[in-house]
């Protein structure tokens, strides 16, 4: 009987320990998107935007990679939701 209670307390324990390392690893990418450089500030019609300055790598061929700059903006809506008889 002891062997089988431990296989079933291992099991109730694994979701729990798998929501605490995707919620860690949730929390380090956050934290890195925090670090980054802030952008400008952008006014639009609707407000100013601000967003955050990361770098990427590119691959520009097989054997070559560049490192590039480029403007992050997150949380913008682009489009009018589709309500009515645009739905």
């Amino acid at each position: 009987m002891k062997p089988a209670s431990s296989v079933a307390t291992i099991f109730l324990l694994l979701p729990a320990l798998a929501t605490l390392v995707l919620s860690s690893e949730q929390q380090q990418q956050q934290q890195q998107q925090q670090d980054l450089p802030r952008t400008g500030v952008v006014r639009t019609k609707y407000g100013q935007v601000q967003g955050r300055v990361a770098e990427v790598k590119v691959e520009v061929a097989p054997d070559q990679v560049e490192v590039t700059q480029v403007e992050i903006y997150q949380g913008i809506r682009y489009a009018t939701p589709p309500v009515g008889a645009n739905r």
